[in-house]
């Protein structure tokens, strides 16, 4: 697991297509695990799930995630899913998707913590530790999501 600071390497990480990762809040040191989900070439829509648990893998549905006109527009919940609105999952999606629409692009990002959980956002391989970007380089060389 490795956390990830870079604005670019996070919203490319995020964005990949199959992300894997931990949010930390830095106030309370809180861990909510996510997997986000979706096609970056076709419909720009991102599915969000999150983690059950962290031992058996299970996730439950939360809601997507509309890119348009390569802005990050909002997050929508899916108030029929197991997971209340007011649930701290749904908070800290909400809370990451709004500081990332508003975060200038040359600072590191500090809102949250965000780690990736060693594998590639986009091909879902394997990373080893340490691995800065969260995403391999040939994935990062074909990633067409810049935002």
């Amino acid at each position: 697991m490795t956390k990830l600071s870079d604005f670019t390497h996070i919203t490319k990480f995020l964005f990949g297509g199959r992300a894997r990762f931990m949010l930390r809040s830095p106030k309370t040191g809180k861990e909510i695990r996510y997997f986000m989900y979706g096609n970056p070439g076709n419909d720009l829509i991102f599915h969000v799930d999150v983690a059950s648990d962290s031992v058996s893998g299970m996730t439950q549905y939360l809601g997507t995630i509309k890119i348009e006109d390569r802005t990050v527009k909002d997050f929508r919940h899916n108030a029929r899913g197991k997971v209340h609105g007011e649930h701290s999952s749904v908070k800290a999606i909400q809370y990451l998707i709004s500081t990332l629409q508003a975060w200038p692009l040359d600072k590191p990002y500090t809102a949250l913590d965000v780690h990736h959980l060693g594998h590639c956002g986009a091909c879902d391989g394997d990373l080893p530790d340490g691995h800065l970007s969260g995403l391999h380089t040939d994935c990062e060389k074909e990633h067409f999501l810049d935002l």
